[in-house]
Parts: structure tokens; C-alpha cells; sequence
């Protein structure tokens, strides 16, 4: 995971080395019994990148092709001239 980060941070070899001894400091402080919570945590972020990523951009291209076929979608300049 550390690596993963690293990778997308574009991090050097002492930077992410750096970042390993950070989080080895941070396993070292934690309280007993801690350990479980970043499951439900990495589960959230994927399944909100997902939501983000897929499932927003395909509910509105269905919606914009509905309003097409029933002949409600209107470009943006049309709209303009009517607010005038």
C-alpha cells in the first residue's frame, strides 16, 4: 500500500523510504486491537471511487439520452434565447 502511494506520489527512493519509516512509527503507537478499522476504510474509498467514477457518469448519460428520446433536451444556446 505504502508502495502503491509512493508510486503515485512519484516519490524518489529516499522519499518512500522515509514514508516506510513514518508508517512503521505510526504501527509502533497504535493502540492494541486498532489494526481492523483500515479494511472498512480502503473498502469506502474504492466503493466511492467506483460510485464517482462509473455510476455517476452512466445515470447521466441515461438521463440525457431519455430526455433526448422524449425530445426535452435542448442545447444550451436555445435555453439562453428563451431566458432573453
Amino acid at each position: 500500500m505504502i508502495d502503491a502511494l509512493a508510486r503515485a506520489l512519484q516519490l524518489d527512493k529516499d522519499a518512500t523510504a522515509h514514508l516506510h519509516s513514518l508508517a512503521h512509527l505510526a504501527m509502533d503507537r497504535r493502540q492494541p486491537g486498532t489494526g481492523h478499522i483500515a479494511a472498512p476504510i480502503v473498502g469506502g474509498m474504492i466503493t466511492s471511487t467506483v460510485h464517482v467514477l462509473i455510476l455517476v457518469p452512466v445515470f447521466f448519460a441515461l438521463m440525457k439520452e431519455r430526455a433526448l428520446k422524449h425530445g426535452t433536451l435542448k442545447a444550451s444556446h436555445e435555453r439562453e434565447k428563451e431566458e432573453d
